[in-house]
Formats: C-alpha cells, structure tokens, sequence
C-alpha cells in the first residue's frame, strides 16, 4: 500500500486522485482555495488527506474546529514555530534556546503570550491605535480643493497604512520604515513569497526575490536594535518588551534583527488587504455610504441639534475627533460591514498538530479518531464561504449579515458567530485583532463623514486566492482603477482626530 496507513476510525478518507502526492500538488497549484474544492467534492465534517509522509486531518465543521482549536491535545505552536527559520532565516540553535531545549534557557512562551496579552491591550493598545489614527489623519487633513488623485488604491493604502503602523510600532527617529518606499516595498515583496520560503529547499533560487527582499527589511533593522532603540521612548510597548525578552534570552542582534522582520509582517499582512475590501465593497454602493454617514454621524457630539443629527457640520467648526473605542457598540451596521468584508477576505489557515491519539465529536454525535503525530488544518474559508452558515448569496457581500438575525433566530447567530474565524480560536486568537479593528473602524468613519471616493469600479476589482492563509489581495489589474478622494461639500476646512 502507498502511503500512510489508514483506520476506519479516522474521519473519512479522501484519496487523491494521483497516489501519495496528489493533495501535496492539489495544494501546490490551488493554494488554500484546495480546502474548498475537497470539501465541495465529499461534504464530510472532517477528512483524512493521505500526504506522502502522514495522514493530514482537515476539519471543515465549524462546531469542529472550535473543539479543535480549543484541545489541549492539539501542540498549536509547534508547526508555527519549526517554520522560523524557513521564514525569518533564524538559525535553528536560535530557535532551540527559545524554546527551552538548549540546556540553558527556559521555553521563551509563556512570557512571550504574557507580553501579547499586556502590549495588545488596554492603554498600550490604544495608544498603537492613536498614533496609527494620528498619521492617517494627518493624510486626510492634507487633502485639497483638487482631492487626492490614486493611481492604485490597493497600492496607495498599503504604503501609507504600512508607514502609520511601523510609527505606532516602532517610532519615528531610528525606525528603518519610516519614509522608506524602498524597505516597505521590499516587506511586501518578503510577504509575497512565503510560500516558497517555507518550502525551505534552496530558497535563495527558488525564492529569490522573497530572499533578497526579506535580507534588505532585516539588514535595513540590525542597526535599530544594534542601537537598542527598540527602547526608545516613543516605541511601542509590544516591541519594547520583546527586545527585552529576546535579550534576556541571550539572543544577538543578528537574529534579533532577522526575527523581528515578523512584527511588521504580523501587522499588516491581514490589516491592510481587509481595509482594502471593507473600501472597496462599501465605497462602491453609494446608497450603503449614505446610510454610514447617518449612523456615524449619530455619535459625533457636535451634530447633534435639538431637531436631530445635522448633515453638515455646525458654522465656524474646525475640527471633529471621533473616538475609535465607541465605534463598534454605536455603529452597528459600520461593525457589519467590516466584518462582512474580512469575511470574505480572510482565508487563515490554522495549523494543529495531535500530540497523543484523541477523539473528537462533531455536533450530530458522531466520533473520530485522531492520531498523534499527525498534522491538523483548520481553513477559514471553508467556513467562511459554506452557503447552510451564511445564506444562498454566500459568496457576495451583505452589509447587513453580522446584524442579529431578522427573525430572531438565535442558533443561525450562534452558527455564525463559531463560524466567523478570521484570528483563529481557542488559546490562541490572532492578539492583535483589536488593533486591526479598531484602526478599520475609525478610518472608514472620518471618509464616510467628510469625504467622497471617486472612481472606483466596481467592475475592475477581483480577489485572488491566498497564498499563505494571509487576507486575499486584489488580483493585479483589478484593484478597481484610479479613484480620487475629495472632501463633501461644507466639511473643506475640517480637521480630522482621533480619541480612545
């Protein structure tokens, strides 16, 4: 027999159609779309995928995938952190010592959540996400009586919303992204290749650009923490403690400066595709801006009037701060829309691993088999895009689909809120998902308020794929043309800020 073995007791086998590599090449040449078409040809909660060395689980249920991804028989690192130095060029005794098996250190870990759930909320959340807010104000504040002419929205936003969160991140004084196209390009161009990276067989031919791309952004940060001025006082606190932590861990700068290419990466790889589609979709609807701009406009304290919300702001106004930290629980249909957006956006990829064999039991009662050793995916898309869960009109955007049901039925809420996994689940939900969140919000309710987008078609714009589990990108050529952003009618002279 070819391949693993197999138990009947395993969830339900799926054989390729070539012997041993076929899901390997599947995969290969669908991406994570390959999850999708298994899942549409078999319609099982779960599957068996036959792989040349094991047997790979892929869970397509989503009461499933929460059991999963809560399981304390699932090693949720331990996949993630064999590709560090596939991805980021660490060296492997590196990585060993972090982990507490070089015989010196302890396993890094524990301190390292400690540090996500401190940095990536409260004050230190909110101040990333003010000073973010601040620099896209600054973009807005300095738009003219002639708008502001994009060429490439996806391009434009990718730029100036990468430089806004390398400050928030990083600061501004030593910070090698600040004012440099040149680096951020090359973290995108990095991000662009990890596929082939983390194939990790000669990856200076096979992906070269990402190579060289990913060797620039890390020489271009050696002298950053070389200097320690990932210390420096308008530095965030998440890049502060880990410096802190890395360093006590003995870790030099060389790989300091390698491993840290990850922050920016973690950032912005989701963040910024998924503004682009919240945009994109909302901005192309011009009755849906409408009603955004009446929902918005009910929390901003200087429009209200004794008759109602103004639609204009009162005489002599200067300025309006809108406060980002209100915007979810007072802008429903806002929230909605994100959410809808990211919905059909985000296609993460989760990655298990079975430490000992286990059962596990969908919600008809039926139980499988698990075996230890064996690699578990867990594919958002999958969920994402299952028509029983969202409706017949799955793969279109509704703005109103994360709104309560109309009808009042509570368990289409609760199948919707288990099956909305856009940061994962369980232990290890993605930590800087208020961030995104929060930064999403605030920057689509000042351009609803007090700007126009123009030119955006509608018809010119197409999502691809994922590569890596990342947020779909447009497919190039299709990021909806030029557009212009001007500013409505009686807001000209209004300046745009942002409270917590």
């Amino acid at each position: 027999m070819l391949g693993p073995s197999y138990d009947p007791r395993e969830p339900p086998l799926v054989k390729p159609k070539i012997p041993v590599v076929g899901h390997l090449i599947g995969l290969m040449l669908n991406r994570v779309h390959y999850f999708n078409m298994v899942y549409d040809g078999n319609k099982v909660p779960i599957a068996t995928l036959p792989m040349p060395e094991n047997n790979m689980y892929v869970i397509f249920s989503a009461p499933m995938q929460q059991i999963a991804m809560r399981s304390n028989s699932m090693a949720a690192n331990a996949r993630t952190v064999e590709l560090i130095p596939r991805l980021f060029g660490v060296k492997m005794k590196t990585l060993l010592g972090w982990l507490g098996k070089d015989g010196v250190h302890e396993d890094m870990t524990p301190s390292m959540m400690k540090i996500f759930g401190t940095t990536l909320s409260g004050d230190s959340l909110n101040d990333m996400t003010s000073t973010t807010l601040v620099e896209v104000g600054s973009i807005l504040n300095t738009i003219g009586e002639d708008g502001l002419h994009i060429e490439n929205l996806y391009s434009w936003l990718r730029y100036h919303i990468s430089h806004a969160v390398s400050i928030a991140l990083f600061g501004t004084k030593h910070n090698p992204y600040y004012n440099s196209k040149e680096i951020i390009d090359a973290q995108w161009d990095f991000e662009a290749g990890l596929g082939p990276l983390v194939m990790g067989f000669l990856p200076s031919i096979i992906a070269r650009s990402a190579y060289l791309a990913r060797a620039k952004v890390q020489e271009a940060l050696r002298p950053y923490y070389e200097g320690n001025h990932d210390q420096d006082e308008d530095v965030s606190n998440l890049v502060k403690e880990r410096g802190r932590l890395f360093r006590k861990w003995d870790t030099s700068v060389d790989q300091l400066s390698k491993n840290e290419i990850s922050v920016m990466l973690a950032a912005t790889t989701n963040t910024i595709p998924s503004m682009f589609w919240y945009i994109a979709h909302v901005w192309t609807r011009p009755e849906l801006v409408e009603e955004l701009r009446s929902e918005v406009a009910r929390i901003i304290p200087c429009l209200h009037e004794p008759n109602g919300i103004r639609r204009t702001p009162p005489p002599g106004l200067k300025e309006i701060t809108i406060n980002f930290s209100k915007l979810d629980a007072s802008c429903p249909l806002l929230g909605s829309c994100y959410r809808e957006a990211v919905r059909l956006s985000s296609q993460i990829l989760t990655l298990r691993k079975v430490a000992t064999d286990m059962w596990i039991t969908d919600s008809d009662g039926k139980s499988y088999l698990l075996k230890g050793g064996n690699d578990v995916m867990i594919p958002a898309k999958v969920v994402h895009r299952n028509a029983d869960t969202w409706g017949g009109d799955v793969e279109g955007f509704d703005p109103r689909r994360f709104l309560p049901d109309p009808n009042g039925n509570k368990e289409l809420d609760k199948l919707r809120k288990i099956s909305f996994v856009p940061f994962g689940g369980g232990k290890h939900y993605c930590p800087g998902r208020h961030f995104a969140f929060a930064e999403n919000l605030a920057v689509m309710a000042a351009m609803v308020l007090g700007f126009e987008l123009e030119g955006l078609d509608k018809d010119k714009l197409q999502m691809e794929d994922s590569k890596m589990g990342q947020a779909a990108k447009p497919v190039p050529g299709f990021e909806g043309g030029p557009c212009v952003i001007r500013r409505r009618k009686d807001w000209e002279h209004i300046e745009w800020k942002f409270t917590k």
